[in-house]
């Protein structure tokens, strides 16, 4: 649970409203991006371990993740 830099924070908050006028306020943005990370690490083994499980010994921590990676980002796309 590290706690994001306020580079990263402002670099998310940037990606997030996309130059659109936010109605909400920087810490309440800030406090959920913080949610998304503390809850990340346990996300992703859980992801990790269901790969796992549908094929086991197939995919190495670095391809699940790419994995999930991509998966995570066509989920994302499709939704705009």
């Amino acid at each position: 649970m590290a706690a994001l830099t306020k580079k990263q924070l402002a670099s998310l908050r940037r990606g997030a409203v996309g130059g659109k006028h936010p109605t909400f306020d920087k810490p309440e943005i800030n406090a959920a991006f913080q949610a998304i990370e503390d809850k990340f690490p346990a996300l992703k083994t859980t992801l990790g371990g269901a790969i796992e499980t549908a094929v086991p010994g197939t995919f190495t921590a670095a391809m699940k993740k790419a994995i999930i990676a991509y998966w995570l980002e066509l989920k994302f796309n499709q939704e705009k």
